[in-house]
């Protein structure tokens, strides 16, 4: 598989029926190479100190998930979605459409922690997976990092 989206989601926790997604960052592979970038901080129920996370600026948009649904059904498509711990990010994103009354994705799902663990039996944060497999390009950190660490190590899996 040539083309993909590597997705990570930021959550105010890792309960998909109490927590909420706080953002969501993709990365779109055609032929193997980065081809798009999409970013949305969404708006939460909940009080969120963002100085927690670094890379929120307290004065930046935030979106309702019903408006990033939108935008992400139109940049994802019909390709496969890789994440690292996909069944959370899934989990998440079924809860959050059956919040809001939107159809839930039907896009196909692999995950990048289930294929190492396959070989490897040990530690599988995405860290750790990085680390061992020494994919470099991945020391900038902004809102796409992990999508683009996922996306590298998806790349470097299925070759």
């Amino acid at each position: 598989m040539e083309n993909w989206i590597s997705i990570d989601l930021v959550t105010t926790g890792f309960d998909e029926e109490l927590d909420e997604i706080i953002s969501i960052s993709a990365v779109k592979y055609n032929a193997f190479l980065e081809e798009d970038t999409f970013y949305r901080l969404l708006k939460t129920n909940r009080f969120i100190d963002y100085s927690d996370y670094i890379l929120f600026d307290k004065q930046q948009k935030k979106y309702s998930f019903n408006v990033v649904y939108n935008d992400l059904i139109r940049f994802i498509g019909d390709l496969t979605i890789i994440s690292h711990k996909a069944y959370l990010d899934d989990c998440f994103l079924w809860m959050a459409c059956k919040e809001n009354h939107l159809p839930v994705l039907r896009n196909s799902w692999i995950d990048t922690q289930e294929i190492f663990l396959e070989t490897y039996r040990n530690q599988s944060d995405l860290g750790n997976v990085i680390e061992k497999f020494n994919i470099q390009g991945c020391q900038k950190y902004d809102y796409f990092s992990n999508a683009r660490k996922v996306g590298s190590l998806y790349r470097r899996l299925a070759n």
